[in-house]
């Protein structure tokens, strides 16, 4: 819990459950889908962090204490083109 620091599964016992703000829908093949995917009030953008890339922005409203944002997608990528991504984890 972003408020009382404690573990929880479901909710916390004393602050509830967390806000989750879901994907806004788009079809799967969709060019530049992720864009589409991003819910209200947030954009993807150059970062002014020097040799940072893109970011992901808020321009509407102020995102609450300990909002998840998901599910995490992604495209499978063999492990150089992953390791030579900024965007990517091996």
């Amino acid at each position: 819990c972003e408020l009382c620091k404690s573990f929880f599964f479901n909710k916390c016992e004393v602050h509830g459950a967390p806000l989750f703000v879901p994907d806004t829908p788009a079809p799967m093949g969709v060019s530049h889908r992720a864009r589409h995917t991003l819910p209200p009030g947030l954009e993807i953008r150059e970062s002014g962090i020097p040799d940072a890339g893109l970011g992901v922005f808020n321009e509407g409203e102020t995102v609450p204490l300990g909002a998840h944002f998901g599910p995490y997608q992604g495209e499978l990528v063999d492990r150089e083109e992953a390791v030579n991504s900024g965007y990517s984890w091996v």
